[in-house]
């Protein structure tokens, strides 16, 4: 802007030098033309010019034929030069106070330019009716006679006060419209160019700005948190001192979603936010990683009691009460903290530690907050190998099932059987499924382990000498990675088994993931002819809604229900309600974990349907099942108590 304010004042001042010189050449040009009107209409006929010229001298009777001046008059005053330069003859009219013209101004020679008058622009004092008044005049030669050789030069003095005026005027309008002219004509495309510009660099901050800070929340986003941690990483090198990074999740945040909605989660998502930005140091950053994982990093910490102090006030902080759309929202959030350079002194390090502190924090117990130790890390690299090693486990065949029977309490037949897969590590040996189930889920090698179980499994009834229903466990990772429905009917066609002989267990976790969807599954499954049941029923976040609206066939009572029936009261209420409840919805109701003479008949006056435990029988293989399903003709007496796991 100022470079352009400069180029106006330098356009304004050209133009105006320029209307200046075209003024006074205009002056010039017009003086002339009066002149030469003024010397054709004078009579100077009447006396000899010639004459006085060469004498140099006019008599007194002589100037009353001379052409009178007055001072208003164009020609206000006009004076006789001889050839030499000498003056003969003034008028003296107007009072100028100019000093006579140059010797150069008189011409005295005959030459091709003495037919030209010449003139000069001048100022001076002239006699005004209202006094002296500063007159701005031409002063024009002209050599005499016009023809031949020049015997004098009669000096004329034109009044071009007026005129130099009204052309100053207008040549200084047309000089502003002019320059303003120029000026927009640059002004207009320059400021378009500049906002244009500053358009575009506004759109480079914001697009820098999405580059860097999180679209919802307005924090550091991963790659730029990265980046300051590892500035401020680089400066704790240098001067000292500790760098705490803190994960954060918002517990149960799922929950909210499903429940109330994306948006009500996103709005606390906001929230939390806003309260980390006002509860740490003005040298701490903090950053959202993805959905509800968060992270800050605390700058020049000098100890676990100033981390512990920090951790407590944001706890605080995300613990209290949020209110979206008028509704109380209790949450609370877990953490978990690595220190450089204890724990780490580079960003992939700290991060990876502050988020296994994190998950050990949320199997403890919610709302809960851990340090990173060297136990963890070990943990989770035997986990990451158990990974590595499931990756192969499949097409190496080191997988198997076994099949555990359920029993009718009615008359002691054999119903079904369960599928249960086992791992034999060439290495390791049998791995529990307990500890590489819960790999498979977290790596999703669940979802093609889960086809691999539901296409063996099918496999193997088919091949039993009678019909039996075999029972496949689902995991709701499955749910969310693949068309289940799809799944089922194509291994079912694949195999050949009847979809009556199948039943799927799911348990009460994938109910609370995208509910209409997985109800949306389960409804095509059971028009299949699929028989859906709902395992380990009580120990999660039970639900009598999930009952009226999900297409179940069977309940399975979880076996901590059936260890505690002969010494709690308020757990033998427990599984009267259930039963009942299930009765009244035509379901089949199924107790696992039976493993004494009592606890059998404990569920059968309660009203169970099946039993299945270690009381009846341990999981086989499909060939021991077989025969097992061979000799079931005759119901078997139940096997004695064992205390086996």
């Amino acid at each position: 802007m100022l470079g352009l304010l400069l180029f106006g004042c330098a356009v304004l001042y050209a133009t105006n030098m320029t209307s200046r010189s075209v003024v006074d050449s205009m002056l010039h040009s017009e003086a002339k033309d009066v002149t030469r009107g003024w010397l054709n209409r004078a009579e100077w006929e009447l006396f000899k010019l010639t004459e006085v010229f060469a004498t140099g001298s006019l008599r007194a009777i002589d100037v009353d034929h001379l052409p009178d001046t007055a001072p208003g008059d164009r020609v206000f005053r006009y004076e006789l030069y001889d050839r030499t330069g000498g003056l003969i003859y003034s008028t003296g009219v107007g009072g100028l106070s100019a000093e006579t013209p140059p010797r150069s101004f008189v011409m005295a020679s005959v030459t091709a330019a003495s037919k030209e008058l010449k003139s000069s622009l001048r100022d001076g004092y002239a006699a005004k009716e209202d006094g002296r008044t500063r007159t701005q005049y031409a002063l024009v030669a002209k050599p005499y006679p016009p023809l031949g050789d020049s015997v004098g030069t009669i000096v004329a003095y034109v009044d071009q006060t007026k005129q130099a005026q009204l052309l100053t005027k207008s040549l200084k309008f047309v000089a502003a419209v002019t320059a303003a002219l120029i000026l927009l004509a640059i002004l207009v495309p320059s400021l378009l160019a500049f906002f244009k510009i500053r358009e575009r660099w506004k759109a480079q901050a914001h697009i820098q700005y999405l580059s860097d800070n999180d679209k919802l929340t307005g924090l550091l986003n991963r790659s730029s948190f990265g980046r300051e941690l590892e500035a401020k990483l680089e400066l704790r090198r240098e001067s000292g001192g500790g760098i705490a990074v803190i994960a954060i999740n918002v517990d149960r945040f799922k929950d909210v979603n499903d429940s109330m909605g994306h948006a009500a989660g996103d709005s606390i998502l906001r929230c939390v936010a806003e309260r980390l930005r006002t509860n740490i140091g003005a040298e701490d950053v903090a950053a959202r990683l993805g959905s509800d994982e968060f992270v800050v990093a605390l700058n020049d910490v000098r100890g676990p009691v100033e981390i512990v102090g920090t951790v407590q006030r944001l706890r605080d902080a995300l613990g209290s009460s949020y209110w979206v759309d008028g509704q109380e929202i209790p949450c609370t959030a877990s953490m978990g903290a690595a220190v450089a350079p204890d724990d780490g002194d580079d960003v992939a390090t700290l991060l990876r530690h502050a988020a296994l502190a994190l998950d050990r924090a949320k199997k403890v117990g919610r709302n809960t907050f851990k340090f990173f130790d060297r136990d963890m890390d070990m943990a989770f690299l035997r986990r990451r190998e158990r990974a590595n090693d499931l990756h192969q486990a499949i097409d190496q065949d080191q997988f198997n099932l076994v099949y555990q029977p359920q029993i009718r309490l009615s008359d002691g037949a054999l119903a079904s059987h369960e599928a249960l897969v086992r791992w034999n590590h060439p290495e390791h040996g049998n791995i529990s499924p307990n500890y590489f189930i819960s790999i498979a889920e977290e790596t999703e090698i669940i979802v093609p382990l889960g086809e691999w179980i539901l296409r063996r499994a099918c496999l193997d009834a088919v091949s039993w000498p009678e019909p039996r229903n075999v029972a496949v466990n689902l995991s709701p990772v499955q749910f969310k990675r693949t068309s289940v429905y799809e799944l089922v009917a194509r291994v079912l066609d694949e195999t050949g088994l009847a979809p009556s002989q199948l039943e799927l267990e799911i348990t009460e976790n994938l109910l609370m993931w995208d509910t209409e969807a997985v109800l949306r599954e389960l409804t095509k499954l059971r028009e299949l002819g699929v028989d859906i049941a709902l395992d380990d029923f009580g120990t999660g976040y039970s639900s009598l809604s999930y009952l009226s609206r999900f297409p179940f066939s069977k309940i399975k009572i979880d076996r901590t229900f059936v260890r505690a029936l002969a010494h709690d009261q308020r757990v033998n209420a427990i599984m009267c309600c259930i039963v009942a409840l299930g009765r009244s919805l035509g379901m089949t109701i199924t107790a696992e974990g039976v493993e004494t003479q009592e606890q059998a008949e404990f569920i059968r006056r309660l009203g169970c349907d099946l039993a299945q435990g270690f009381l009846y029988g341990y999981p086989v293989s499909a060939a021991e099942s077989a025969k097992l399903i061979e000799a079931s003709k005759t119901p078997p007496e139940p096997r004695p108590e064992s205390s086996a796991a």
